[in-house]
Order: structure tokens, then C-alpha cells, then sequence
């Protein structure tokens, strides 16, 4: 296979999403080794095996291959520093790295979500890399989150289905906890296909307050900051939920912000025919005034209740979303909120 060949299949390999692994030994002399390795699975129950593979060009490749033991530490979403150190060639792999060591002696990496010590049973040649087989003596987990890895990225995993809809109000609370969750780690990518600022938008008790902004290739984060409640009047974040709430829930915010502004300049009337307007639309739009001109698109994400719990939000420069109301980033920001609300379950609009 020649190298562009290689490079390719390298690539689709790659969209294979795996957790990653720091597995770990010690040579002859006593020296720890370690290597990042996403090439970890396991095999058998009974007996309990796993398996991985490694270069056979790997400097420590010498010392696995010798070795009768290692350990499988499986890292946490934290452990990103110490995945891409023990990534890259070097003696000194370890420095600053809090260890402890088993019966053997082998280095178990504290912090990681789960470490597997294993007595090697098997080695096999694969091609260029030779697989090892372990057989599980001790294992051990602890519930912070695994560290994933995928098309050449770093990733954090979340629960995709959020189970049932309970009647429970502390469960139903911990629900929406987890619908949130899974929101905010899509923002990198939505911002990256939409070309702009993100924002994640959520009501709380002074209103609508975007809590997260996520960059995009031209940032504005100077003027836009996360965790700071919005006007429901003028800003998208705020129209949007008027617009897909009850009455009863913005009312009161509502008539106080209209409150404020030069009398007649904005009426009950109007401002609940603007909601209409974008319940119709699907898309809530608003430009404030800045030291720069910043436009904003909204659109509401519903939970399985279809309920709107948050918003969408596409921020950009104003001259980037003027047009129609329905031009082509307007449609993207209506698909993404729709898919976000499709993956925490909310139910399919009618035709």
C-alpha cells in the first residue's frame, strides 16, 4: 500500500471514537515506561483477557516485549496533559506524573477513571506493531468521566439517551442537568459549521442568560460575555423563549423591560405579535449596538416534553446576517437546534 493509500486508511481508522489508554510497565532495571495507546479492547471474561498493540519502533517497546506484567490506565476527561505526554519520545515521560506502583511494581497513574493490571499471557506479530494479550489479576474504576478520541481530536463523553420522561421533579431537574450537558459539548462543533459564535441560552430566575459563548473564526468575545442575563425584548436569546414560553413565565420580566423604554415606543400588543411572527419562523433575530455592530439568530431546543429548555444562539458581525429571513445560516441554525433536540429526545414536529 503506498503512502497516500496509508494516510487515507489512517484517516478512516480514525473515525473509529475510542477511549484512550496510558498502558505502562517496567523493564529489567527497573525503569518505568509508558505509551498512549487507543489501540486497548478487551476480549474474554472468562478467562478475563485483553489485549493492545504497539509499534515495533516504539523506543519502550523493548521493555513491553520483556516484560511479564503491565497496566492498562484508562484516563479521565481530565488527563489530556498526560495522554499527549506520554504520546510523545522521551525519558522523562513520568516527571511530575503522581504514581503508585502494584505488587509488581508496575505504574498505576493516579487520576485516571480505571486502571487494569495484567499478567502477560500472549505476544503476537502484527505486522508492523506486535499484539500483547494480558490476563486481568486486579482492576479497579472510579466514576469521573473517560477521555475519548476521535478524527485526530481529544473528545469528552456524555449519556446520548437521557432515558424516560419521569414524573419525579428531582428526576425530571436531572434530566434537563444532563440535556444541558450533552448541549454544551456540541457547541465546538456547531460554531465550527456555522462559522460564528455560539452561545447556549437558558432561562433562568432574572430571564434569559446566556451562559456559555463558544468562538468561532472571527471572535467577538470582547463584547459578548458568558454568564449575563439579556433582554427579552431585544436580544435573540430573550425573544426566543417569549416567544416558545408560557405567557405566565415572561410576563413580568417583559412589562418591566417595556417598562423602560420612551413611552409608546414598544406595546404589549406588538411585542406578542413579534412573538408570533417567530414562533412562525422558527428563528428569533436582534442587533445590538456595540463597539461593534453584533447581529444574533436564536433558536429554541426542546426537551421530551417539548418544552423549550434552551437556546441557540449564532452571534456574528451584522453584515454577516443581514438578508432574508430565512438565508441559508438562518436554515443551519434551525437544523442545529433541531438535532439537539432530537438527541435529548424531544418529539418530531408535525408535518
Amino acid at each position: 500500500m503506498d503512502a497516500s493509500m496509508q494516510r487515507e486508511l489512517r484517516d478512516v481508522f480514525g473515525t473509529f471514537v475510542t477511549g484512550v489508554t496510558v498502558v505502562t510497565t517496567r523493564d529489567a532495571q527497573g525503569t518505568p515506561h509508558g505509551v498512549t495507546a487507543n489501540s486497548f479492547s478487551s476480549v474474554s471474561l472468562d478467562p478475563p483477557l485483553v489485549l493492545w498493540s504497539q509499534s515495533l519502533k516504539a523506543n519502550s517497546f523493548p521493555a513491553f516485549r520483556d516484560s511479564e506484567h503491565f497496566v492498562v490506565n484508562i484516563l479521565a476527561e481530565q488527563q489530556v496533559d498526560v495522554s499527549q505526554r506520554f504520546a510523545r519520545a522521551g525519558t522523562d515521560k513520568f516527571d511530575g506524573v503522581a504514581v503508585s506502583s502494584n505488587e509488581h511494581g508496575m505504574p498505576r497513574i493516579e487520576g485516571s477513571t480505571a486502571f487494569i493490571e495484567c499478567r502477560k499471557v500472549a505476544t503476537y506479530p502484527g505486522g508492523d506493531h506486535a499484539v500483547f494479550l494480558g490476563q486481568v489479576e486486579r482492576f479497579h474504576r472510579t466514576h469521573s468521566r473517560p477521555l475519548a478520541f476521535g478524527n485526530g481530536k481529544y473528545m469528552v463523553t456524555h449519556v446520548h439517551d437521557l432515558g424516560p420522561v419521569s414524573d419525579d421533579p428531582a428526576a425530571a431537574t436531572l434530566e434537563q442537568l444532563g440535556a444541558l450537558r450533552l448541549i454544551h459539548h456540541a457547541l465546538p462543533d456547531i460554531a465550527a459549521r456555522l462559522q460564528g459564535i455560539v452561545g447556549l441560552g437558558v432561562w433562568a430566575n432574572a430571564g434569559p442568560t446566556v451562559v456559555r459563548w463558544e468562538p468561532g473564526p472571527d471572535p467577538l468575545t470582547k463584547e459578548l460575555v458568558s454568564g449575563v442575563v439579556v433582554s427579552p425584548i431585544e436580544s435573540a436569546t430573550g425573544l426566543a423563549f417569549c416567544a416558545h414560553l408560557p405567557q405566565r413565565k415572561y410576563g413580568r420580566i417583559v412589562e418591566a423591560a417595556i417598562g423602560k423604554l420612551p413611552p409608546r415606543e414598544l406595546t404589549l400588543a406588538a411585542f406578542e405579535a413579534r412573538l408570533a411572527v417567530i414562533r412562525q419562523q422558527g428563528v428569533a433575530r436582534s442587533v445590538t449596538q456595540a463597539a461593534v455592530d453584533i447581529a444574533g439568530l436564536s433558536a429554541p431546543i426542546f426537551n421530551r416534553e417539548g418544552r423549550m429548555i434552551a437556546a441557540l444562539t449564532l452571534a456574528d458581525r451584522a453584515e454577516a446576517l443581514r438578508g432574508e429571513d430565512d438565508c441559508p445560516r438562518t436554515r443551519a441554525l434551525r437544523e442545529e437546534a433541531a438535532a439537539l433536540s432530537r438527541r435529548i429526545g424531544a418529539p418530531a414536529p408535525a408535518a
